[in-house]
C-alpha cells in the first residue's frame, strides 16, 4: 500500500498493474497474519471479480484458473482459499 491509500484502492491498483485486470464486486474475506523469525506478514483478502484481458507485467511469468485447487500449495494460501468460501468444483460467484 501507498501512504494514504485505503485498502480498496491498493487492490484496484495493485491487480491492474500486474494483471490488467479491473477489479469488480469485491467482497472482503478477512486478515490473515503469519509470523517469521525475521517478520510477520498481515495480508487483507478479498475475493473480486476482474474485468479484461489479463497481460502479466514483469512481476510474474504465468498464472491459472481453476476448478479444483492444483496439489503442493501452501498451507497458509490453503487456508486463505478455503476462508474465502471457494468450493471444489463450484467456484463462487463475486
Amino acid at each position: 500500500m501507498r501512504w494514504g491509500e485505503g485498502f480498496l484502492d491498493a487492490l484496484r491498483r495493485e491487480v491492474l498493474e500486474e494483471t490488467g485486470l479491473e477489479v469488480r464486486g469485491c467482497r472482503f474475506v478477512g486478515v490473515y497474519s503469519r509470523v517469521f523469525p525475521e517478520r510477520r506478514d498481515v495480508a487483507v483478502v478479498y475475493l473480486c471479480g476482474g474485468v479484461g484481458e489479463v497481460r502479466l507485467n514483469e512481476e510474474h511469468s504465468e498464472y491459472g484458473f481453476f476448478d479444483v485447487l492444483p496439489g503442493g500449495l501452501h498451507p497458509y494460501f490453503l487456508e486463505v482459499v478455503r476462508g474465502s468460501g471457494w468450493r471444489p468444483g463450484g467456484g463462487l460467484g463475486v
